[in-house]
């Protein structure tokens, strides 16, 4: 990519990094510590602000750093001689995946218009993921159904996975079989997907050492249904907020009239959970593993 660079009058330069999931350097110890090579380009003429680059992020932005090469410190090496910088870091906005569902009940079912919008990591992770056009339907509805199991997709088509810009998305149809539970007179339905928290990032009782994400996410979600005609909103789940270092989360449902709205945003602010915080990060895991599996109640009139 140097050489690259150079060949059209970019001037370019060699960062050897420790990637933050290897920790930090120690640079009183005379011994190679890097682990990755990445890009300098300082600013200059046509770039107002110095970049990193990492070449071998092969279905990424370019102006997206993957985040294991963020807010690291960086040798840079142009042959003359050597300077020690520190790579941005990015707020974790900046890797959004945000979903949106327009629902509504038929029978048991609850059919969805869902449009998803991905940026950074996420944008990388489906471009790899979706890269075999042919293959693109059956991909999407692992990953759909993993969320709601059972899903069935259909008429999906994707923006953005080809030209490597910031953002892809996709559009598709879902319908989700017994998504509505009918209890005498009531009928029950969770418009959103677990994060199961508890599970994927806490499951141990006990840490002997930090919590270490690869990457920090933000997940923005809104479903809208429509309430059927001769039925009326009997309870809507508890509003929610959590914020702090570690953690954003924010959960509300409203009703508009014939509608109610549920959205969701969920982010994780640090890399890092200290093992002395972990079970404070547990507990936060858990309100909000219980304020997601609420249900929408109906009655039927």
């Amino acid at each position: 990519m140097i050489a690259m660079l150079k060949a059209i009058g970019i001037e370019a330069a060699y960062a050897g990094v420790r990637t933050a999931d290897r920790g930090p350097v120690f640079w009183e110890v005379p011994q190679a510590q890097t682990n990755h090579i990445i890009t300098y380009v300082p600013a200059q003429a046509g770039i107002e602000k110095e970049l990193f680059l990492d070449g071998t992020a092969r279905y990424g932005n370019m102006f997206y750093l993957p985040d294991r090469d963020q807010g690291i410190e960086a040798l840079v090496l142009d042959g003359k001689g050597h300077q020690i910088l520190t790579t941005p870091l990015l707020p974790a906005e900046t890797s959004t995946m945000a979903s949106r569902l327009q629902a509504r009940i038929v029978g048991n079912k609850l059919i969805a218009e869902v449009e998803e919008r991905w940026t950074g990591w996420f944008a990388s992770r489906h471009r790899a993921r979706l890269n075999v056009e042919g293959k693109r339907s059956e991909e999407l509805t692992k990953e759909i159904a993993y969320r709601f199991p059972g899903a069935r997709i259909s008429a999906d088509r994707y923006q953005g996975l080809a030209d490597l810009g910031p953002e892809a998305s996709v559009r598709f149809h879902m319908e989700l079989a017994d998504r509505v539970r009918r209890e005498g007179n009531t009928l029950r339905i969770n418009l959103l997907w677990p994060s199961n928290l508890v599970r994927s990032t806490a499951r141990k009782p006990e840490r002997h050492a930090d919590v270490f994400f690869v990457v920090r996410t933000n997940m923005e979600l809104s479903a809208t249904l429509q309430v059927p005609a001769g039925s009326k909103v009997l309870r809507l789940p508890e509003h929610l907020l959590i914020d702090n270092d570690l953690l954003h989360f924010k959960q509300e449902c409203n009703l508009n009239l014939a509608t109610v709205t549920c959205t969701r945003n969920l982010r994780f602010k640090s890399r890092r959970v200290p093992k002395a915080r972990y079970q404070q990060y547990r507990e936060l895991c858990r309100r909000i593993d219980r304020a997601e599996a609420q249900d929408i109640v109906l009655e039927v009139m």
